[in-house]
C-alpha cells in the first residue's frame, strides 16, 4: 500500500510537471523515465520482501519490504529513488515558478504550486532521509517502520 501510495502521488507530481510545462516537453521527457525506474525498481523489489518477526516469542510475522543483508544497498532505492524523483520535480516546479514570482506578475495557482510542492518535499525529503538510513542500518524489525 505504501508503494501504491507513493507512486500515485508521483503521477500527480508528473501532471504538474506537464501543467507547468506544456509548451516545453522536455520537462516531461526527463521526469517521466524517473518515474518509470521508480515503479520498476519497488515492483521487484515488492517480490523480495520477506516476513519478519517484530516482537521475539510471539509468532506474529509481517510481510513488509524487508530483505536479505545481501540487498541493504538496493534495498535503501525503496527510498531513496522516489526521493530523486520528488527532488527533480521539485527542482522543476521551482524553475517554473521563481521567476514570475519574483516579478510579482503571478497567479494564485502558481504560488500555491510552489507552496505546496515546498511543503510537501520539506516533508518527504526528511521522512525519506531518515527511511533510507532506518534500511541500511536498523535491525529488520524496525528498518521499514519510517515507510509506514
Amino acid at each position: 500500500m505504501t508503494v501504491i501510495g507513493i507512486n500515485i502521488v508521483a503521477l500527480m507530481m508528473l501532471i504538474r510537471i506537464y501543467a507547468l510545462y506544456r509548451d516545453k516537453l522536455w520537462a516531461v521527457k526527463c521526469v517521466a523515465p524517473l518515474l518509470l525506474v521508480e515503479v520498476v525498481v519497488n515492483g521487484w523489489l515488492l517480490t523480495k520482501g520477506k516476513p519478519v518477526l517484530h516482537v521475539e516469542g510471539s509468532g506474529v510475522h509481517s510481510c513488509t519490504m524487508i530483505f536479505d543483508t545481501n540487498m541493504k544497498a538496493l534495498a535503501s532505492s525503496s527510498a531513496w529513488l522516489p526521493l530523486l524523483y520528488d527532488t527533480v520535480a521539485t527542482g522543476l516546479t521551482l524553475y517554473r515558478t521563481m521567476p514570475s514570482i519574483r516579478e510579482k506578475n503571478t497567479m494564485y495557482i502558481t504560488r500555491s504550486l510552489l507552496k505546496d510542492g515546498l511543503i510537501y518535499y520539506s516533508t518527504i525529503l526528511m521522512v525519506t532521509l531518515v527511511l533510507t538510513f532506518m534500511i541500511i542500518f536498523a535491525p529488520p524489525g524496525v528498518q521499514n517502520i519510517a515507510a509506514q
